[in-house]
């Protein structure tokens, strides 16, 4: 079990909209940051259109979903659906984020593991990542 944590921001880094993701079956660390990118690119498709820069602190699944060649490993159908939303989505782009630039994310992620299911936050965001929000924007 494990959760993913997605904020989504305008570009002057304000609130827009937030999920926090349940994650079932989850083997290990990049396979759960795996999933929470492709939750991810899914949440930038229902947000609608417009430029989308999305931030993941696992560099080894930034390459694997950045990577032209095939990836051979147990997570590679996990990739190749990455690969497939991204270039589904216009002016989109993946870059790597230290972990401490992604605490409002965390946050979400440790959340989503107590919720039954899958949970939205549009307009206002949801309490536990209030204050990490005002701090990245000072």
């Amino acid at each position: 079990m494990g959760g993913g944590g997605i904020i989504a921001r305008d570009s002057a880094g304000c609130f827009v909209a937030a999920r926090a993701c349940k994650l079932s079956h989850v083997s290990s660390p990049k396979h759960a940051e795996a999933l929470a990118l492709r939750e991810a690119l899914l949440f930038a498709k229902d947000i609608g259109p417009g430029p989308k820069l999305i931030e993941i602190d696992e560099q080894g699944v930034l390459h694997s979903v950045q990577d032209a060649q095939e990836d051979r490993s147990y997570l590679s159908c996990l990739f190749s659906d990455c690969k497939f939303f991204l270039s589904q989505l216009e002016n989109t782009s993946i870059k790597f984020a230290f972990r401490e630039a992604n605490r409002a994310a965390h946050r979400l992620a440790r959340l989503a593991i107590t919720l039954p299911e899958t949970f939205t936050w549009l307009q206002d965001p949801p309490d536990v990542v209030c204050d990490v929000l005002v701090q990245d924007i000072l």
